[in-house]
């Protein structure tokens, strides 16, 4: 079973919303949701949120509902009897954290320094959020303060934009990312709803980071793939770097590979920033992986995975760039 925590690092992304209207509520949730963004955090920066989350909760039930800008306990309560799954904080309070893990509720506590984070690693927490984390250094901040704590990763709000987005997202320490630019207060009140799932659509594209790697080719024997070695070699003078099971040639953009493999002619590669999360958008698509396709990193995190059937004689694959 996937954990909210889990969840909310496949979809790489988390709105954050400040909401006055709860009528439009409903409207927003079903935006983010059409566009690919199933989950939503919304802010007690208003007199609304209690109820914007229990109107989501009630007519978006497929939605992932956070708690933002908590402060305090009563908060929590408020908001978890609304049907919010999940807790963030701009801060670090040990009360709210205390009483959100004794009731086994998923928290995500706001740090800004190397004493926050060790009083979290001493609670047993894994995710943290990071803010502001522009202001604060961006992604050189993150990397500083990871070092030393094992095993932690971050959620990083504050100054991120879709053009910063992938790059937040391609760093190892990074959990997911928070922000409002997918939708701000004059698309919310407009009710553009359409505005917003395109710019969620833009927003799920900039998480995946899908370009092309390489075309395999099935060349069935080694001895054929040699063959087609030199032919590339003789012909347009690429260089080939030999392995176990194949032959890149030029700047790794073609492989021959010396056995039968996936696809009947070949396959094809498309990097993307995490494997883990472009097979969960791709699942969301209607494209699912083989799961005896997935190869792992020394680290445990997903390298490659195949998706399932062929197009046109070729097999589709995601490699981690």
């Amino acid at each position: 079973m996937v954990s909210i925590m889990d969840r909310i690092s496949q979809i790489g992304f988390v709105p954050v919303v400040a909401l006055h209207d709860v009528k439009k509520a409903v409207g927003l949730a079903r935006a983010l949701e059409a566009g690919g963004i199933p989950v939503i955090e919304v802010t007690y920066r208003t007199a609304k949120a209690s109820d914007c989350i229990r109107a989501i909760h009630r007519e978006c039930p497929h939605m992932l509902i956070g708690a933002g800008t908590v402060l305090t306990i009563s908060q929590v309560q408020e908001a978890v009897d609304g049907g919010a799954m999940f807790i963030v904080s701009p801060g670090y309070d040990e009360k709210v954290v205390s009483y959100c893990l004794e009731n086994r509720i998923a928290v995500i506590p706001g740090v800004s320094s190397a004493t926050e984070i060790q009083r979290a690693v001493a609670e047993g927490l894994k995710v943290l959020k990071i803010f502001p984390v522009e202001p604060l250094g961006g992604i050189s901040a993150i990397n500083f303060l990871a070092a030393p704590f094992s095993g932690i990763q971050f959620l990083p709000a504050g100054g991120i934009v879709m053009d910063n987005l992938g790059q937040y997202l391609a760093n190892e320490h990074v959990f997911a990312c928070g922000g409002g630019f997918v939708a701000r207060t004059n698309l919310i009140e407009a009710e553009d709803w359409a505005g917003i799932t395109d710019l969620c659509n833009k927003t799920v594209q900039t998480i995946l980071g899908f370009t092309f790697a390489h075309v395999g080719v099935n060349c069935g024997t080694q001895e054929k793939a040699y063959d087609c070695m030199k032919f590339f070699k003789e012909a347009f003078d690429q260089p080939a770097v030999e392995g176990r099971s194949s032959i890149f040639l030029g700047d790794r953009q073609i492989e021959l590979m010396k056995k039968p493999f996936y696809g009947t002619n070949g396959h094809l590669g498309f990097y993307t920033n995490s494997v883990e999360r472009a097979i969960y958008h791709l699942g969301q698509r209607g494209w699912d992986v083989m799961k005896e396709s997935i190869r792992y990193d020394s680290k445990g995190g997903m390298q490659s995975a195949y998706l399932q059937g062929e197009v046109n004689g070729f097999a589709v694959h995601v490699v981690k760039r």
